[in-house]
């Protein structure tokens, strides 16, 4: 098949997402079909900074002209014209199957690039998308205004596919009649004798319990979460002395990123923490050396974090909010707790101190994430998806329900 990733993603260079698109268009690409990638960007060298061979040879960059970027209304829907407009090109020059997107203003654009023709479009949505908009003052007029495109977006496409039952469930009044599937998201599963950096080449000490948690410190969830770890701390401190509780995570950007590790330290003072700010390096060296993966949270969908943990066989506590519990096995694979802090505590110490249960624990989540979340077991469903998806499209066959 022709395949199109339709995105100002890569441009952006950082991002859970944005991985999620990279590991994407190589699985597509070494299972045979032809990928090309198209996206755009309004910031100043952002195209220039793109590194081609991360997104391999058929990558088609589109600069953005400086005069849509003069009035808000131009600044938000000129690029998203423009990448329609080279979108429709594309198609027609390549003989596009499938258009792969992962933002629903973006599924609105490539419908316009699809037009009549035969290529489908599919939207690929990896945050609870009504949550996050609704939560933001300056977004809830701008849903009002452009609710609308969005509906035409989830409803035009010709399938809508989340990481979790749980997010389609959240997304079902948008999604409306549209195709519903849902595919778990893939990771790079880790050799089967990963050498580990070791503490001290991380800075990290030896002999201390480690609990390691990933949390980007900004997003209102994230921060609830580590809300909910400070206040169970010194219940865990008093019952496992020496414990250092790593936080690793940040979103990228310097002023975002010290105000909020200014937060964290207020939030954790007294308290053995300690902050990693941001990494872009996978957090893979770090759960290598723990001895818990902690993953609090008041919202989350299927975050790669717990499969990251879950690939290095370590044992794993989390809130069991959202599609969580689709990853974790309450006392198979994992502990899974509600929002509660001595019920985190409760579980953290209790695997602290059960190295045995911790063991089986992290054993059976290393088996499960290595039959389940490889980046090749999600290439085959969105591959047997799109396939579904052509010859519905060319009338020789059916798309399932």
């Amino acid at each position: 098949m022709n395949l199109l990733f339709f995105s100002a993603l890569p441009a952006a260079r950082h991002g859970g997402v944005v991985r999620w698109m990279q590991k994407m268009v190589a699985t597509m690409r070494g299972m045979g079909h032809r990928v090309h990638v198209l996206t755009w960007s309004t910031a100043p060298g952002a195209l220039a900074a793109l590194d081609p061979a991360g997104w391999g040879p058929d990558l088609h960059t589109l600069p953005v002209d400086p005069r849509l970027l003069r009035a808000p209304l131009l600044r938000f829907w000129g690029p998203l014209l423009a990448a329609s407009r080279a979108g429709r090109r594309l198609i027609e020059e390549q003989n596009v199957d499938v258009v792969q997107c992962a933002a629903v203003y973006e599924a609105f654009s490539a419908l316009r690039a699809r037009g009549p023709g035969r290529a489908a479009v599919v939207l690929s949505v990896h945050g609870d998308f009504v949550t996050e908009m609704a939560g933001r003052r300056s977004s809830r007029l701008r849903r009002r205004l452009y609710l609308p495109a969005e509906r035409g977006a989830f409803r035009g496409c010709d399938a809508v596919t989340t990481s979790s039952a749980w997010l389609r469930g959240r997304l079902a009044p948008q999604i409306a009649g549209t195709r519903a599937e849902v595919i778990p998201n893939g990771i790079d599963l880790p050799p089967s004798e990963l050498r580990s950096p070791g503490r001290q080449a991380l800075g990290l000490p030896e002999g201390r319990p480690i609990v390691l948690t990933v949390n980007n410190l900004y997003a209102p969830y994230r921060r609830t979460g580590l809300e909910l770890l400070a206040a169970a701390a010194p219940a865990i401190v008093e019952r496992v002395p020496g414990v250092l509780f790593v936080v690793a995570g940040g979103v990228n950007d310097p002023v975002r990123d010290s105000a909020s590790l200014d937060w964290a330290r207020q939030l954790t003072q007294g308290l053995p923490f300690l902050f990693t700010g941001y990494r872009p390096e996978s957090p893979a060296g770090l759960m290598a050396v723990a001895d818990l993966y902690l993953h609090a949270s008041a919202l989350d969908n299927s975050p790669t974090a717990v499969l990251e943990a879950m690939a290095l066989g370590r044992p794993v506590v989390a809130t069991g909010v959202g599609g969580v519990p689709e990853l974790i096995s309450d006392g198979e694979t994992g502990l899974l707790v509600p929002l509660d802090a001595a019920a985190l505590a409760g579980a953290t110490v209790r695997l602290l101190h059960d190295r045995p249960l911790a063991g089986r624990l992290g054993e059976a989540a290393r088996r499960r994430a290595q039959s389940e979340f490889s980046w090749q077991r999600t290439g085959e469903h969105f591959a047997e998806l799109y396939g579904d998806l052509v010859r519905t499209r060319a009338g020789t066959g059916e798309a399932r329900p």
